[in-house]
């Protein structure tokens, strides 16, 4: 076993591999038979290691994240600006099928205003956690935080066209949900 981990260490360090290179010319060819027709959800996420932050957006493809850009930066924590990410979704568009179904999944980290809008621009869909904080407002009602619509343990309501970020956003669909403690224990 040590012997095939040195092997591939020495394979993995070498000059002539540069992943920059050969790596969108293998995932071209992996999506070429993806038709638009075909929905494609992209993972997009964060890793702190040390003082660095790597930015990683994935197709997700049969339970497998397959990473299709990624950036790394110099920064403290996982929460990153719209700014930092915003080059890794434009190498995701540039490698995804135009016209494809696209679905970014994010966690709360990435809720942005400019994100959703990017989405809306490029016709992709989301899914974001948001923070119990987060302003909503519902048709003919007061603005409030997600937290004060939370449902009973194990319940989820949905809320159609309602704004987010105050005023900021709309028409966004919200679904709000609290898992019961006892599933999982």
């Amino acid at each position: 076993a040590a012997s095939r981990v040195r092997r591939f260490a020495r394979w993995l360090h070498h000059p002539a591999i540069d992943p920059t290179k050969w790596y969108p010319p293998i995932l071209k060819a992996a999506l070429r038979d993806w038709t638009p027709q075909a929905r494609g959800y992209v993972a997009l996420d964060t890793t702190v290691l040390g003082a660095f932050v790597l930015i990683r957006a994935s197709l997700v493809y049969r339970g497998r994240a397959i990473p299709l850009a990624w950036k790394a930066l110099r920064h403290a924590s996982a929460m990153v600006s719209f700014e930092a990410y915003q080059p890794v979704l434009e190498q995701v568009r540039t490698l995804l099928p135009a016209g494809s179904s696209i679905t970014v999944l994010a966690d709360r980290g990435f809720l942005h205003e400019q994100l959703i809008r990017y989405t809306q621009q490029h016709h992709w869909h989301y899914r974001i956690r948001m923070l119990g904080s987060t302003l909503v407002q519902q048709p003919h009602h007061a603005v409030r935080a997600v937290e004060q619509l939370r449902p009973a343990p194990g319940s989820a309501h949905f809320y159609h066209n309602v704004t987010i970020f105050g005023t900021a956003i709309s028409p966004v669909h919200l679904v709000v949900a609290q898992w019961l403690a006892d599933k999982f224990n």
